[in-house]
């Protein structure tokens, strides 16, 4: 522990390796999941590991350079999951804007784009079992990380030092949200969520550190719209896509639709916008 940092609770570096070593576990667990638990494995590992991540950026310099290495290494790991998290965020976005849709002729068109979707699905999980039979390169990679984790610094975290990396997150996310809203531009939008996201998890785990932030953050539920957003993104992607199993017809009709929902989610963050 840093001696000369009083505003430092004496387990803060502990308690934040306790977090990234549990969450680390339950990445590897959530790997090995079977049968039709698979995608929900994958993407609660994939959950666990940015929370690593965030981990990480808020003791910043602090644990020394190999910190920045392992974050790389998991931001690589959950690159190699992305494919088969994206089939299912696909079928997901569909049964969420099936949800919300009225109308026979739009719900059966739904159902055809959703019977596509599980088949192209099924055709990437197929191809990443292949490459990595139950995921057994990552879960060994991510135990391998979590033994390196040990040789950080984690004794010299400080309160003071994780407060600046929350507060600088919180002013990225201003200007995330800002430059979405003035370019319209769909990678500045997702640029905004991945921020939004990386500040409420490190919210809550500073909370679970036992940490009470001076640092006010809100999202007013911005997160959730955001995730809307890029559900509506991905969406469009796969009615686009030269590789889509969706027929035409049913392309354009569907995009039609999903482009009206878009345009009503960022009308909504644009009232929204998160304040510095």
């Amino acid at each position: 522990m840093n001696a000369h940092s009083k505003d430092a609770p004496k387990d803060l570096g502990a308690a934040l390796r306790g977090i990234a070593d549990h969450q680390l576990t339950r990445a590897s667990q959530c790997l090995g999941w079977k049968g039709g638990h698979r995608h929900k494995g994958v993407h609660q590992a994939r959950k666990s590991i940015r929370r690593v991540r965030s981990i990480l950026a808020l003791a910043g310099a602090t644990l020394g350079p190999g910190a920045e290495a392992l974050s790389y290494l998991l931001s690589e790991i959950n690159q190699g999951l992305s494919r088969v998290r994206d089939a299912q965020a696909l079928v997901e976005a569909i049964d969420h804007l099936a949800a919300q849709t009225h109308g026979e002729k739009w719900l059966r068109l739904l159902v055809r784009a959703r019977r596509s979707a599980v088949a192209a699905r099924r055709i990437v999980l197929q191809a990443a079992i292949a490459a990595d039979p139950d995921f057994l390169q990552a879960r060994n990679l991510l135990a391998s990380i979590n033994v390196a984790l040990d040789g950080l610094a984690w004794s010299s975290v400080a309160n003071r030092e994780v407060e600046a990396a929350f507060s600088l997150g919180k002013e990225k996310t201003r200007k995330a949200a800002k430059k979405a809203h003035k370019t319209g531009e769909d990678e500045d939008w997702h640029r905004w969520r991945r921020k939004a996201r990386r500040q409420s998890q490190q919210q809550r785990i500073l909370a679970e550190a036992g940490i009470k932030s001076t640092v006010e953050y809100d999202d007013r539920g911005i997160a959730s719209l955001l995730g809307q957003q890029q559900d509506c993104s991905l969406l469009l992607e796969f009615c686009e896509s030269d590789r889509s199993p969706i027929r035409w017809t049913d392309r354009n009709q569907l995009n039609r639709l999903v482009e009206k929902k878009l345009g009503s989610l960022r009308k909504t963050l644009a009232s929204q916008t998160v304040e510095a």
